[in-house]
């Protein structure tokens, strides 16, 4: 998440707030949803609890890369974001097994596909930002959308909490999405080029999924 020309200023406070937004998802919806339906849950073993954590310490770390720009903490924010090339391994990798694990438990490949077709999403995100760390409007979006690449199980927790399908997941998932485009109207008076690609690419793949996967599964 290192961005060498990033500067402090009130907008960055909006990412701040948005990424605390996605902490907050993640951090609370599969807990609450564990303590409500426990019936659903998987066969709690190590990697499922090391998958927790590694997602967990990305939201955290996006809190905290957010904290520090909106801070002007630049050089730390630098140092920081290196984590993140040794945490991203380890978030994608966990992931696609414990998919792969429910895939295996109730014959049904649903999850794996679509939590596969998440890290694609997710890692041409997190590349573009990357490549693009040396311009912050495009930087700091596209690291918004590889987080929000990694969303889908968590909104699928926070809508079964209120006794939602699975496949009203899709709602938080627009709603956030919108929210990107929303705020450059606002600020902007125009839709950043780097907020209209991730909303397109998002859409393309909401559509894709609808049109070719069953109802997703807890």
């Amino acid at each position: 998440m290192a961005d060498a020309t990033l500067a402090p200023a009130k907008a960055d406070r909006f990412f701040l707030y948005f990424a605390l937004a996605l902490f907050l998802i993640v951090v609370f919806s599969f807990p609450l949803h564990a303590v409500l339906n426990p019936e659903r849950l998987p066969p709690i073993r190590p990697v499922l609890h090391l998958h927790a954590a590694s997602m967990g310490t990305w939201y955290a770390l996006l809190v905290t890369q957010t904290l520090l720009v909106a801070n002007g903490r630049i050089g730390l924010h630098q140092a920081l974001g290196l984590s993140s090339l040794a945490l991203v391994p380890l978030v994608i990798g966990t992931g696609l097994y414990v998919s792969y694990a429910n895939m295996v438990r109730t014959g049904v490949p649903t999850i794996l596909i679509a939590n596969a077709g998440n890290c694609v999403l997710f890692i041409a995100f997190y590349g573009a930002a990357l490549v693009m760390r040396g311009r912050p409007a495009f930087h700091k979006r596209f690291m918004m959308f590889a987080a929000l690449a990694l969303m889908l199980p968590a909104y699928a927790r926070l809508v079964q909490v209120f006794g939602r399908g699975e496949m009203d997941a899709i709602i938080p998932w627009f709603v956030l999405l919108l929210v990107l485009p929303v705020y450059d109207l606002i600020s902007h008076r125009r839709i950043e080029a780097a907020t209209l690609v991730g909303v397109a690419l998002n859409l393309a793949y909401i559509a894709s999924l609808l049109a070719f996967l069953p109802p997703l599964e807890a």
